[in-house]
């Protein structure tokens, strides 16, 4: 068994994917050596070999086809998937980056960190599509985690001139922390508006139970109804102070599954206040 295995198949489960093993072995041969180290695989494809590979992968759906040799890479890219080659095989690296693979990792031991990656790497784009489909932004901001990505995404998808941050001001936010979430929204350019909210006034939020998020959301998404419009009516800068304020932005890193298996650049994380 070769280590990092289980773990490889783990990292495709916690991500809801299916996992699929693809091989030249006759495949009851191919089963015996899943079924002794209890490998959680699930469906075999046997007997099948470089290009060949590419039909059984387009039909269960892979995404990421991961192997040892140069017939794995070939197989990869005519499926259309991506290549992600590790050095357990006869192939080396020069080989397998010749042949066109995507990813080049020592072992699957480093799987799992450079899946969660490329899954992560998806989901931004998923979002940054849905920003443009919207055009403008108004983002309830709280100076938390959650709330300082998506502006940052929304400001580097469509221009802090098309976005607004919303702070909603009351007794459930610390005055401390109001200048470091506004600070951060200012860093991007992007204009802040800070009604007061009263949550307060709302029995389902002083009774404190599980739905207390709801009630405060409810009052907030209310209050910041009204300046909603602000968002797609906001006055264009001249160009040279967009530009200026561009360059504050957060660079977005290439990162997950990338061709030679270099580290990653670093990802600039937002600010990271205590929510409200």
């Amino acid at each position: 068994m070769l280590p990092g295995a289980h773990e490889a198949l783990a990292a495709v489960r916690r991500h809801g994917g299916r996992t699929v093993v693809v091989t030249g072995k006759f495949a009851p041969n191919a089963q015996r050596h899943l079924d002794h180290p209890a490998l959680d695989v699930d469906h075999l494809e046997g007997w099948v070999w470089g290009v060949g590979k590419a039909d059984a992968l387009r039909r269960e759906g892979a995404s990421v086809y991961v192997g040892d040799h140069v017939h794995d890479v070939e197989g990869a890219l005519a499926a259309g998937v991506i290549s992600v080659s590790v050095l357990t095989g006869g192939s080396t690296r020069d080989e397998l980056l010749a042949a066109g693979t995507h990813v080049v990792l020592d072992s699957l031991a480093d799987f799992p960190a450079r899946l969660d990656e490329h899954v992560l790497d998806l989901r931004l784009a998923a979002l940054e599509e849905r920003l443009r489909e919207l055009g403008s932004l108004l983002v309830a901001f709280s100076g938390g985690a959650d709330s300082a990505l998506l502006l940052a995404a929304a400001v580097r998808t469509l221009g802090a001139d098309h976005v607004v941050a919303g702070t909603g001001y009351s007794d459930s936010l610390p005055a401390v922390e109001r200048d470091p979430a506004r600070d951060f929204a200012e860093s991007l350019g992007v204009e802040v508006l800070t009604p007061r909210t009263h949550e307060m006034d709302r029995e389902g939020y002083r009774e404190n139970t599980g739905q207390r998020c709801y009630f405060c959301k409810a009052e907030l998404i209310e209050t910041l109804g009204p300046a909603r419009g602000r968002a797609r009516h906001r006055p264009r800068r001249h160009r040279h102070q967009r530009r200026r304020r561009g360059r504050r932005l957060p660079p977005r890193h290439p990162r997950g599954l990338r061709a030679g298996g270099g580290d990653p650049a670093p990802r600039r994380r937002p600010h990271q206040g205590r929510r409200p």
